[in-house]
């Protein structure tokens, strides 16, 4: 409930600033479509689960996860990892080829709840990316399977891990 009531404030005073009137079932109308949007993907492309990405992390599969957060939020908390590339989600079109040319390689993306990442797994596809995971619920699913997370004050586990979104 907190987490629409904070869209709703956020929605409001951009309305507010910019003239433009929109309602709570707007609100709520927009975020319904974006989750179907969001079922739709999901059952066109491939997905893994956090103990998947965990055994190729501990076996050294030679892949790349692909991280679509903005900066702040990786700066928060991530996954530490080597083989791994930060492309912000709105920049994933621009850069992805440049960054990985290679379009056999081996990719998880990853965003914070599997929304961000569902998107940009569906447009590698179209892009020819030929072995592209979805890391099922994102950061989020790691952290709530118990493993390791990090950011500059080092590497820990985070005991429980509450979201608005799910």
């Amino acid at each position: 409930m907190r987490g629409l009531f904070m869209k709703f404030s956020l929605v409001f005073l951009f309305s507010v600033a910019f003239s433009i009137p929109v309602t709570a079932s707007e609100i709520i109308s927009a975020e319904k479509i974006i989750r179907n949007q969001h079922q739709l993907l999901i059952n066109k492309i491939s997905s893994i689960e956090a103990e998947t990405l965990n055994k190729w992390i501990e076996t050294k599969k030679d892949f790349i996860l692909l991280d679509v957060r903005e900066p702040e939020e990786i700066i928060a908390v991530n996954i530490d990892i080597n083989n791994k590339i930060n492309i912000p989600r709105g920049t994933v079109e621009f850069n992805v080829q440049r960054l990985i040319p290679n379009k056999n390689q081996h990719i998880v993306v990853m965003c914070s709840h599997g929304i961000r990442s569902t998107i940009v797994t569906d447009t590698l596809n179209k892009f020819g990316y030929t072995n592209v995971y979805n890391l099922k619920d994102g950061l989020f699913s790691w952290v709530n399977s118990g493993h390791r997370v990090s950011n500059f004050y080092g590497s820990f586990k985070i005991d429980e891990f509450k979201s608005s979104m799910k």
